[in-house]
């Protein structure tokens, strides 16, 4: 871990040593995984011994899952919870993820869009060929997979597939619930670096309400070593977020759908060589489902308790989120346990996780330490 204090518009690395003094709560530490999801279980930690050291008793049953393996899909957590469900019994589970809302105000999120991610292999030729004897003659799979990715999407960002955001949009009502959560989107676009938004929401937090198709991933032969080629293959990486009404499947093959209709044939492994002498156009197409999205309702009884424990932490009002952007893998626990599930952020927005510096507020240590406290310590009502 790395201690940087904000200096002249940019971090300055600190000594470790200046932690045993006064603190800034707007120091940061940098580390891998420091916020997603170090931070939290460390101020799970730290208010339990808060308790301890009080002598306080808990006013509720505390129940604890670390999942080790949550960045991998949770492969082992259904079984796990399977196995223990008496010991796992409750009225609700609580989840430790995700990012606060940007102000730092206390944070309740009472759902997560779903995840399933799609690996796409254009081929050309059976082999890197070359591109002065070849060029002109033969199909370049690195331009026929980004035509093919271009099409996705309009100027504006909107998914072209048809119904890709689901048989239902967003009713009024849930517009205006999305609407009058504060946010200051100039300030978050400075923060990205990008002077617009994509226009598939009216904000921010209605945009990430809908379901999503992005491009994390793009390769064909090499970027850095000088090869005139024309690649053998392009291959693509892509995410999709998924809603309850826009779910895995139905996106997955909306997506086939559209491919199919740009006059690809779709295989499940390299091609064959009769294969390739029967089609034009070949795409691998290949899934790896991940955890369902979650929606619990705004007036759940452990939303209520949430909202109620957190107001003394903050002079701030507490922020009720109905849909977190991320994904986290709660369908083992709300299908195994059959109990209502909200997510509680404790970490500062602006965080950097899943990318380089990701970091975490020392100030939001000691807030979310708070918070978990009097979640402690706060009957919970039915």
């Amino acid at each position: 871990p790395v201690l940087k204090v904000k200096e002249n518009e940019g971090w300055t690395t600190k000594p470790l040593s200046m932690l045993t003094g006064d603190i800034d709560p707007d120091w940061r530490i940098f580390a891998r995984s420091a916020s997603d999801d170090k931070a939290p279980i460390m101020m799970l930690l730290a208010a339990i011994h808060a308790l301890a050291s009080n002598g306080t008793t808990p006013s509720i049953n505390i129940k604890v899952i670390l999942d080790s393996n949550e960045e991998g899909g949770s492969p082992t957590l259904a079984k796990v919870i399977d196995s223990n469900k008496s010991l796992l019994s409750a009225d609700a589970v609580v989840i430790l993820d995700g990012p606060m809302h940007p102000s730092n105000a206390p944070t309740v999120v009472f759902g997560h869009r779903g995840a399933t991610l799609v690996k796409l292999t254009v081929y050309g030729p059976v082999s890197d060929s070359h591109s002065g004897h070849f060029g002109n003659y033969i199909q370049n799979p690195a331009f026929m997979l980004s035509a093919l990715l271009a099409g996705m999407k309009n100027e504006n960002g909107q998914v072209t597939i048809p119904r890709y955001y689901g048989d239902t949009p967003l009713s009024e009502s849930e517009k205006q619930v999305l609407s009058a959560i504060p946010i200051d989107e100039k300030a978050l676009l400075n923060r990205l670096g990008v002077a617009k938004a994509e226009s598939v929401g009216g904000n921010y937090y209605e945009a990430i309400s809908l379901p999503s198709l992005n491009v994390n991933g793009l390769s064909a032969a090499s970027t850095t070593a000088v090869r005139t080629i024309v690649p053998a293959e392009a291959t693509a990486s892509i995410d999709i977020r998924t809603t309850k009404a826009a779910y895995s499947a139905r996106q997955v093959a909306l997506l086939k759908d559209y491919i199919v209709s740009k006059g690809y044939h779709i295989i499940d492994k390299a091609p064959t060589l009769a294969q390739r002498q029967q089609h034009e156009k070949l795409v691998r197409f290949e899934v790896r489902e991940g955890t369902d999205a979650l929606q619990t309702p705004l007036d759940t009884p452990v939303g209520l308790w949430a909202k109620e424990a957190l107001q003394p932490v903050s002079d701030d009002q507490v922020i009720l989120i109905p849909l977190m952007g991320g994904t986290v893998p709660t369908a083992p626990l709300v299908k195994s346990l059959n109990k209502p599930a909200i997510l509680i952020p404790l970490v500062n927005a602006d965080n950097n996780q899943h990318a380089p510096n990701e970091n975490l507020r020392i100030g939001n240590f000691y807030s979310g330490t708070e918070s978990l406290y009097h979640l402690f310590t706060t009957p919970y009502a039915q």
